[in-house]
């Protein structure tokens, strides 16, 4: 903590390093182990089939923050989903918390991401956080956080929690709906902050995996 502490000092200078990039710091600090699993679990083909970066979230580690988010929200509680105030200090805290766990086991949970990240870029590929235009009959735009948080985590939790993929079709024709359901574009508009609209994403997301 005293390494960290010098780095927060440190990086007050010059361009400021992104939550993730510190997340990274801090990991490399306190469990280098924990730090190159992720890390191998990022460059997998199947998880970088199905996001769809700019060179910029590249650079910046984002695909490291979606899979923060993943395992973060994948193993969350429903009540600790409510306690969420600061989202990055909530993402730093449960990830050293998860790191510094022995009882964590990687082998397990790196078998789910597997499955759930093979199984979207065999069914959607980069489209699996997009938002489906009915007028177009496609997907279009950037990876979408809010699609992220309820595909991706409520898949994780619902693999984690011994359950089977969904059948390819039925989810296709659920997906290019997500996020026109109304539950749904009441939490998403600009302006909701992160705490108010993650208990009610990922909650989403595990009732609609279901």
């Amino acid at each position: 903590m005293a390494k960290y502490e010098i780095f927060q000092r440190l990086n007050t200078g010059g361009t400021s390093a992104t939550d993730q990039e510190i997340r990274n710091c801090i990991l490399i600090m306190i469990n280098n182990s924990f730090f190159s699993w992720m890390k191998k679990l990022c460059e997998l083909e199947c998880f970088q089939n199905c996001i769809s970066l700019s060179d910029r979230q590249q650079l910046e580690a984002f695909d490291m923050e979606l899979l923060t988010r993943f395992i973060v929200f994948s193993k969350c509680k429903k009540e600790d989903l409510k306690k969420i105030d600061e989202l990055s200090s909530f993402l730093t805290d449960n990830l050293v918390s998860i790191a510094n766990d022995k009882s964590f086991n990687r082998k397990d949970f790196e078998r789910v991401f597997q499955s759930a990240f093979m199984y979207l870029s065999d069914v959607l590929g980069e489209d699996s956080f997009k938002k489906y235009n009915d007028k177009n009959n496609r997907y279009q735009g950037a990876t979408s956080i809010s699609a992220f948080e309820i595909v991706g985590t409520g898949l994780g939790y619902h693999l984690l929690k011994g359950g089977k993929l969904p059948n390819k079709e039925d989810f296709l024709d659920k997906h290019k709906r997500i996020m026109y359901d109304n539950e749904v574009k009441r939490y998403i508009m600009p302006g909701v902050r992160a705490s108010t609209r993650l208990p009610k994403t990922i909650s989403f997301g595990r009732k609609w995996i279901k």
